[in-house]
């Protein structure tokens, strides 16, 4: 079954109805699996964790560093503008 990503729908790029949190969170939408299934990431970091894969500083330096740049660069509020994918100070206006 094809249809759109739920990003796609919030985006405005295709028409159709944005899916519940529990639908997004246990995976039952179509998707990219990042986008679909926080259970199935969450669960598989647990696994690697467990079985000693990886160490537990290597995510959480990883989510901290995002939420770190996520702060000093926030994104515009229109997603689809490219510019908006980099941080731009605010001008004052030309007189």
């Amino acid at each position: 079954v094809t249809g759109a990503t739920p990003l796609a729908i919030l985006y405005g790029d295709t028409v159709g109805e944005v899916p519940s949190l529990m639908d997004l969170f246990i995976g039952n939408v179509g998707g990219c699996i990042g986008e679909v299934s926080a259970l199935a990431l969450l669960l598989g970091g647990i696994y690697l964790l467990a079985r000693g894969v990886i160490r537990i500083r290597v995510p959480v330096a990883y989510i901290l560093t995002v939420a770190v740049l996520a702060l000093i660069f926030p994104l515009r509020k229109t997603p689809r503008d490219i510019a908006g994918l980099m941080w731009q100070p605010e001008m004052p206006p030309m007189v």
